[in-house]
């Protein structure tokens, strides 16, 4: 995931994010639901995800959005970036 500056893939991504965050935001992030997919390939798509609860606005700031980019590698959809 481009924007956290970890390399590797994308739940690494998310781990290092979430470190440093509060446990109500950690929660927001593991509760997330994807609201919806548009341009799906078999590669590629877009979403649209939804945090909410106590700690979803320090989430939403620290992934820096909640529009992803995704794509498949090895048959597992993942994070590319994020959008505001």
């Amino acid at each position: 995931m481009q924007r956290s500056g970890v390399t590797g893939n994308c739940l690494d991504a998310i781990k290092a994010i979430s470190e440093p965050l509060s446990d109500e935001a950690r929660t927001a992030l593991a509760d997330v639901e994807v609201e919806g997919i548009s341009g799906e390939t078999t590669t590629s798509a877009t979403a649209t995800a939804a945090l909410s609860g106590t700690g979803a606005e320090e989430a939403t700031t620290a992934l820096g959005g909640t529009a992803f980019t995704m794509s498949v590698e090895d048959a597992r959809w993942g994070i590319d970036s994020v959008q505001p």
